[in-house]
């Protein structure tokens, strides 16, 4: 979507709206087919599980139950008629477990984060050359996956996961705020740079004679 809003010459809200437009359709064909269309987005066990979370975020919303603590705090926000038994190490929503564990403050400012490093991925999409709009909007798009899927999943808490993508997420995010640079004005000019004369890589133009005689 982000490569023909470029080519048509689309602003960030019309490339946004076919961003949403193309992301409606995935999910409307995928709730078709395979499992989810036997079984659902969600089973209820899931349901069930982050209305245990709120229920703990409602104790401590400000600070939380403490990093890493989901797996040891579950068991007590468990109630008699849950009918998904086993371990639970995990909320199955990546932001609802930082918002158990670390507080609402520290879920908002990661949901912050993840929607700032959208937005600066797609704009440098929307602005970017032909070479690098295919970059950006490689890497926009596996982010909106990664972020979506994680608000269900447990995904970006998989080291072999989450380590390629946020070595992939932050070389984009590089590219993409990086100044361009500048074209040098002896460059404009056509005045060849002190530095190429001194390494010897360009040799000075000759004085013309009629200047030295005149001299």
């Amino acid at each position: 979507m982000l490569l023909i809003s470029n080519r048509l010459k689309l602003g960030i809200r019309y490339g946004l709206a076919l961003g949403g437009i193309g992301l409606a359709v995935v999910v409307g064909w995928l709730s078709q087919t395979g499992t989810i269309a036997t079984k659902g987005l969600f089973d209820d066990g899931r349901w069930s599980v982050y209305g245990f979370c709120l229920d703990a975020i409602s104790r401590h919303p400000y600070l939380g139950a403490g990093a890493g603590t989901f797996a040891d705090l579950f068991p007590s926000l468990r109630i008699g008629d849950f009918k998904s038994w086993g371990v639970w190490d995990y909320a199955h929503s990546t932001i609802l477990e930082i918002a158990v564990e670390m507080g609402v403050p520290i879920a908002l400012i990661v949901t912050i984060g993840c929607a700032a490093s959208l937005f600066i991925l797609i704009r440098a999409a929307l602005r970017s050359g032909e070479r690098s709009r295919s970059l950006f909007s490689a890497v926009s798009g596996i982010a909106i996956l990664s972020y979506l899927h994680s608000t269900i999943d447990f995904s970006l808490q998989i080291p072999g996961y989450l380590i390629p993508f946020a070595i992939l997420l932050g070389c984009a995010l590089a590219r993409a705020t990086s100044e361009p640079e500048k074209p040098d004005l002896r460059a404009k000019l056509g005045v060849a740079s002190p530095s190429l004369l001194e390494a010897g890589l360009l040799l000075p133009e000759p004085v013309p004679s009629n200047l030295v005689s005149g001299s």
